[in-house]
C-alpha cells in the first residue's frame, strides 16, 4: 500500500504540477532596505581566521549581483503569465528581495576588488558573457529552470548557514549581520520560483536539466574564484591548504563538521523527485528569531548572533 501510494504521488506531480503559490501563510516575503556600511567587518580571514572558509563565503559573493540580476531578468519574462493572485504578489517580492541583495553584495564585492584582487575583474567578465550568451540564445523556460534550480541551491545553502551560523562568523559586526538577512530572505522565498515554474510551464525533465546544468555553473564559479584569492593570498603554495580544501568539500573538515557535499548533499539530490516542493523541508524555526528581532523595530545589523540564530 505504501508503495503504490508512493508511486501514485509521484504519478500526480508530474500530471498535475500546478498548485500555485504554496508559501506558508505566515511567512512575510518582505523586500527590506538595509543600508549597510561594511567598511569596518571586513578584514583579511574574517570568518574565524580561516582563509578556506573566508575566500569561500567571498566566492559566493562575488557571484550572487550577477546571479540575482540573472533571476530578475528570468522571472521579468514570467510574472505577466502567472494568474494565480498570491503567487503574483510573491513574484513580485522576491525582485524586490534579489534586488536588495545584489545592491548589498556590491558593496562588499568593493571592498574585496579593493585588497588587489584584479583578476576577479577578468572571472565576472567570463561569467558575465556565459549569462548574455544563455539569455540570448535559449527559451525562457529553459532560462527559468535555471533560476528555479539556483533558488534550491541558495535555500540550502542558507539552511546549512542558519542552523550554524557560528560555524561562519564569528558575531555580529556587519559582514555577518549582512549573511543572516540575505540567507533569512532565500528561505522566506525559497518557493516562489519553484511555485512559479510549476505554474507556467511544470516540464519535469526541463526542470531537472536546468538545475543540473546550473549545478555546474554555480560550482565553477564558486571555485574558480575561491582558488584565484586562495593564490593570491599565497595559500596555494601550502600542501596543508590542498587536504583542508578537500575536507572542506568532501570529508570532514578540521572544525570538526561536515563538509560542503557531506553537509547538502540529502537536500541537493531531493530536487530530483518528482514530487519535491521546497517547503517539504520546513525550516521556519530558523528565521523566526530574526523575523521577531527585525519586526519589533530593532537594528539588526549590531546585535549578536544569540539574539537573532538557533545556531
Amino acid at each position: 500500500m505504501g508503495l503504490f501510494s508512493s508511486v501514485k504521488r509521484q504519478w500526480n506531480a508530474l500530471k498535475y504540477p500546478d498548485q500555485g503559490s504554496r508559501t506558508p501563510v505566515d511567512v512575510d516575503i518582505k523586500p527590506r532596505r538595509m543600508g549597510f556600511t561594511l567598511e569596518q567587518g571586513y578584514r583579511n580571514n574574517w570568518a574565524h581566521g580561516d582563509p578556506i572558509k573566508t575566500h569561500f563565503m567571498n566566492a559566493l559573493s562575488c557571484i550572487l549581483p550577477m546571479g540575482e540580476e540573472f533571476f530578475l531578468e528570468t522571472m521579468r519574462n514570467y510574472r505577466n503569465l502567472i494568474t494565480d493572485e498570491k503567487l503574483k504578489q510573491d513574484a513580485r517580492y522576491f525582485c524586490g528581495q534579489e534586488g536588495h541583495h545584489a545592491f548589498e553584495h556590491r558593496k562588499f564585492n568593493d571592498l574585496l576588488k579593493a585588497q588587489d584582487y584584479p583578476g576577479l575583474e577578468k572571472l565576472d567578465t567570463l561569467f558575465l558573457t556565459i549569462n548574455d550568451y544563455i539569455l540570448g540564445n535559449s527559451q525562457p523556460t529553459t532560462q527559468f529552470s535555471f533560476t528555479t534550480g539556483a533558488e534550491h541551491l541558495t535555500s540550502i545553502m542558507s539552511h546549512a548557514f542558519l542552523s550554524d551560523s557560528g560555524r561562519w562568523v564569528e558575531d555580529y559586526d556587519e559582514i555577518a549581520a549582512m549573511l543572516i538577512w540575505h540567507t533569512v530572505e532565500e528561505i522566506e522565498h525559497k518557493s516562489v520560483c519553484f511555485d512559479v515554474y510549476q505554474h507556467v510551464d511544470g516540464n519535469y525533465a526541463r526542470r531537472l536539466y536546468g538545475f543540473s546544468v546550473l549545478s555546474l555553473w554555480i560550482a565553477s564559479a564558486i571555485f574558480s574564484r575561491q582558488m584565484y584569492l586562495l593564490y593570491k593570498d599565497g595559500e596555494l603554495s601550502k600542501p596543508s591548504t590542498w587536504k583542508d580544501l578537500a575536507l572542506f568539500y568532501f570529508g570532514t573538515y578540521k572544525d570538526n563538521k561536515p563538509g560542503l557535499l557531506p553537509l547538502m548533499f540529502k537536500d541537493y539530490v531531493q530536487y530530483f523527485r518528482p514530487d519535491f516542493h521546497p517547503w517539504q523541508v520546513d525550516d521556519r524555526f530558523l528565521i523566526k528569531r530574526w523575523q521577531d528581532f527585525f519586526n519589533a523595530g530593532n537594528d539588526v545589523r549590531s546585535v549578536s548572533l544569540a539574539q537573532t540564530t538557533v545556531g
